[in-house]
């Protein structure tokens, strides 16, 4: 064994007295601050202590019976004692000490442990026990802050996390739970409802800071709630609102409302100032909902402002802009193929340029709505997300349609505008006629023709999970977020509410069958039984969910047509850019046959599908049986590659389908 070297360190002479006492003659100080897991790094200190000895001397105060109890150095005494036990050191070694000359209060105790114990980071909790030790010594926790060079918001930290149940502070240092979960039991003094909390999340696996908070604070209002965002908490403290602040939460995370009733009333008073200045304004009707979301609002039809005129100048520079684009556009579609392919270039470039400078005039024209229009409808005010009013303006309830209807038809109008409008439905308001032009086929036909295209379009989605995936994210993008992204009444082609789409019209057909074929794999790999298809999805790789989230998605798609259904065109819209980014081939699902199609549309019909397929036979064609002519279309037509509309995939950008639900929901 090497020889142990001694090195004594220098004190103050004023409080302290240089002196060597024997290693068997030392106790450790039973109010050592370090009290979690004293023998840490023990076996390394003795190895550091034998190769270059004592670097520091321990702290002593007299003791009974001819002993000597350190104050500060615990570990290093440890150490000592580890080195006599193996046979290093003499058991009556000599130890450089630093003996206290005069009594010393506990607290002056501690503080000289605290101090010491920077040579190895202390547990947490020993230091809210020390600091709150000597908090009750007299120490202020400026003074503690300027003792050991910290903030006086770690010292108010500390001094809150001693507050904490016993218990909790003595699971903590079994490990039981983090320093974040304890610091979180800091949003109440009420030890008695702090360990009723632990009692109730002990055993969850998730036991966490944020479920600790959450259960704290059910009374208490978080002031990024939109209602405090909304009313301010300065005016809330200045009505006398009590406030209580987490400590170890940042920004308003650690700040609650206590006062709930206060805040409500602070709210209602608002939205009835917003509302009134709204009633001046001229709207037949302002109602306050704090909740924008709310279903009723949805239901509600929209009247869509007005574009404010253009200067008499700018008008007619937007007229000759307009007519250029015209002349460019036609120029470059081919109707004058004679230009170079430079002076093509420069024909593009100009077109950028005033498709650029036709924006531009119209994003100067402000939005309003008339004073005629604001008689006829009425305004929603509520609370956005972000703690701003939130406005839903022209909103038409069923007896304001009624009463509009009625006057378009019976009574002349001071506003020719406003009456075409609500005529034609053009962007100033909605269509309250609906007027429309025949349609090519029976309703009952283009029903079961677009069950085949939903099929269809199922069975592509059920094989492409990335495809399926997104369309699941939009369909909740548009339940959670609809309102605030100004698509009231936006539709998706899933059907996400437990109902799935009827598709016997199509059963027997080539995507029926590939629905059918992967619905029986997945049912013969699910297990029966709630619990049980829980575990077995919890084991699932991502993969597997994701194959299988493709296939569910699938069976919610629904771009059946009906008669006017409330969200048909936004629907359908949805669904044909669904099958677009699939990038799928609608031929390979449907031919038309005699039996599926040619029978149930008129011979005018036929003969014009056969026109439009290239398969023109004259005007002998007209005088066939209908029958005849159904098998002649069908063997015509099968490897045409044509399909009725109702089937076609028209190519919809996500765009144009938000574009198209606003639409509708106007």
């Amino acid at each position: 064994m090497k020889k142990l070297h001694k090195n004594t360190v220098t004190v103050d002479p004023k409080k302290f007295e240089t002196v060597e006492i024997p290693l068997n003659k030392l106790l450790v100080w039973d109010g050592n601050v370090r009290k979690t897991n004293p023998d840490a790094r023990v076996k390394e200190l003795a190895a550091e202590i034998q190769t270059a000895g004592l670097l520091s001397s321990l702290v002593v105060k007299p003791a009974t019976r001819g002993k000597v109890t350190v104050v500060a150095g615990g570990r290093r005494l440890r150490a000592l004692s580890l080195l006599a036990d193996a046979g290093a050191i003499p058991h009556f070694f000599p130890v450089p000490c630093r003996l206290l000359k005069t009594e010393a209060q506990d607290s002056e105790l501690i503080e000289i442990g605290l101090m010491e114990n920077h040579h190895e980071p202390m547990h947490p909790a020993d230091e809210f026990e020390a600091f709150s030790a000597l908090l009750e010594g007299g120490k202020s926790a400026a003074d503690i802050a300027a003792r050991f060079g910290v903030t006086e918001e770690v010292v108010m930290r500390r001094l809150a996390l001693a507050r904490v149940h016993p218990s909790l502070i003595k699971k903590y240092r079994k490990g039981a739970l983090t320093l974040e979960t304890l610091q979180a039991f800091t949003l109440t003094d009420d030890h008695d409802l702090q360990q009723q909390v632990w009692n109730q999340i002990e055993a969850q696996p998730w036991t966490n800071a944020h479920t600790v908070r959450q259960m704290l604070a059910r009374t208490y209002v978080e002031a990024s709630d939109k209602r405090v965002r909304f009313v301010g908490i300065t005016n809330y403290e200045s009505e006398g609102g009590p406030v209580r602040r987490d400590l170890f939460a940042e920004g308003e995370r650690g700040v609650y409302i206590e006062d709930v009733g206060l805040l409500e009333r602070l709210v209602s008073e608002r939205l009835s100032l917003l509302a009134e200045a709204l009633t001046r304004d001229g709207w037949k009707w302002v109602a306050v909902v704090p909740d924008p979301h709310d279903p009723s609002i949805a239901r509600l039809r929209r009247v869509n402002p007005e574009a404010s005129p253009l200067s008499a100048k700018r008008q007619a520079r937007l007229d000759d802009l307009q007519r250029e684009q015209s002349e460019l556009e036609a120029q470059l579609s081919g109707i004058d193929d004679t230009a170079s392919e430079d002076e093509s270039d420069r024909r593009y470039a100009r077109l950028d340029e005033i498709q650029s400078e036709i924006a531009k005039i119209q994003r100067s024209r402000k939005e309003y709505y008339s004073p005629e229009t604001k008689a006829r409808a009425g305004t929603v005010v509520g609370i956005s997300n972000d703690g701003e009013p939130h406005y839903i303006f022209g909103l038409l309830r069923k007896e304001d349609e009624a009463q509009l209807r009625a006057q378009v038809r019976n009574e002349p109008s001071d506003n020719p505008k406003f009456e075409r409008e609500a005529e034609h439905g053009s962007a100033g308001i909605v269509s309250l006629e609906e007027q429309t032009e025949k349609p090519a086929y029976s309703a009952a036909l283009v029903e079961a023709l677009t069950t085949y295209k939903t099929a269809a379009i199922a069975a592509e989605l059920s094989q492409n999970s990335h495809v399926a995936l997104a369309a699941v994210v939009h369909a909740h993008v548009l339940r959670v977020f609809g309102l605030d992204l100004h698509v009231y009444r936006a539709g998706s082609c899933l059907q996400l509410s437990g109902n799935t789409p009827n598709l016997l019209q199509a059963k027997g057909s080539k995507a029926s069958l590939v629905l059918e074929d992967q619905r029986v794999s997945w049912l013969s790999r699910l297990p029966h039984g709630e619990k049980t298809v829980w575990h077995w999805c919890i084991e699932q790789d991502d993969a597997t969910l994701v194959r299988l989230l493709a296939f569910l998605a699938a069976t919610s798609l629904d771009a059946i047509e009906q008669p006017k259904p409330q969200d048909s065109g936004s629907r359908i819209a949805h669904a044909n850019a669904v099958a677009a980014a699939l990038c799928m081939d609608m031929t390979q699902w449907f031919t038309p046959t005699a039996e599926n199609f040619f029978d149930r549309i008129s011979k005018t019909r036929i003969c014009e599908a056969l026109r439009e397929a290239g398969k023109d036979g004259g005007p002998s064609r007209e005088s066939m049986k209908k029958g005849e002519l159904s098998r002649l279309a069908e063997q015509e037509i099968a490897t045409s590659g044509w399909l009725p509309e109702p089937l076609r995939i028209a190519d919809e950008s996500a765009a144009a389908v938000e574009e198209g639900s606003a639409q509708e929901a106007a």
